[in-house]
């Protein structure tokens, strides 16, 4: 039986120290990082189920954690977003031709080849539910 334990919070630290000293650590930038990206006030940021958002997060495969930690976050690798890292000026939309590509672009892009990897990547996302 346990003769002591350091809390923080309600969360015991000795349980997982190095695990919970990162997170604690690491939870205000993640915290002031979101609520400045996206202007979210305390409410807001408060009123965030975040976890029922771990739970499901907990229960996908690595690479559909980071394709939709990628998606959530607006780091989708499009054509404006990679532009200002290769020396290609061109960030049209490879499919259209017609705006750049961003990341609401690609979700409403009108080309029939978008559409059909919009309907195909849908299904993907329901089978891994």
């Amino acid at each position: 039986s346990e003769r002591w334990a350091v809390l923080h919070g309600t969360t015991k630290l000795t349980a997982n120290i190095k695990t919970t000293v990162l997170e604690a650590y690491h939870s205000v930038a993640t915290i002031s990082y979101l609520q400045e990206k996206y202007l979210w006030p305390p409410e807001t940021f408060s009123n965030i189920d975040w976890p029922a958002i771990e739970q499901t997060f907990a229960k996908l495969p690595t690479p559909q954690r980071v394709k939709h930690s990628k998606l959530m976050h607006s780091w989708i690798p499009v054509k404006t977003r990679t532009a200002r890292y290769e020396k290609s000026a061109d960030n049209l939309c490879p499919l259209c031709n017609l705006v750049p590509e961003t990341q609401d672009h690609i979700f409403c892009c009108q080309n029939p080849e978008a559409l059909k990897h919009r309907v195909t990547a849908w299904n993907q996302c329901l089978e891994h539910r």
